[in-house]
């Protein structure tokens, strides 16, 4: 028998908590394979996007909005194009995500702005 558990908007935001206080990290690489749920993290990290993130809660729907900035002294010379974000002290990645490469130089700063919905379906 399966019975249906609601989550309710409370647990809803007290995932969004965990998760705010578990991501701390984020990290970029250079490999372009496309993502999947078995990978375990960048195939081709550069060392110095290694950063911390900065967030922001909010609570209609459950929402976590993180930040992670690469300066214009770090990265330099790469074509990042992976992305993720990081957890458990910044021992495990917690997403991969791949997009075209953009060109790291050192006159131009890198913003990247995620934001984790928490939902019920």
């Amino acid at each position: 028998m399966v019975i249906k558990v609601v989550v309710l908007n409370n647990g809803l935001k007290e995932v969004r908590n965990l998760l705010d206080s578990s991501i701390t990290h984020a990290q970029s690489g250079t490999d372009g394979t496309v993502p999947s749920q078995n990978d375990s993290g960048l195939f081709a990290e550069v060392s110095a996007t290694l950063l911390s993130t900065t967030s922001i809660k909010s609570s209609n729907p459950a929402t976590l909005t993180i930040t992670h900035v690469i300066s214009v002294t770090q990265g330099n010379g790469n074509n990042l194009q992976e992305w993720e974000l990081r957890v458990n002290g910044n021992a495990d990645s917690f997403n991969r995500t791949v997009t075209a490469p953009m060109a790291k130089i050192a006159t131009e700063e890198f913003t990247r702005i995620v934001t984790v919905e928490i939902t019920q379906d």
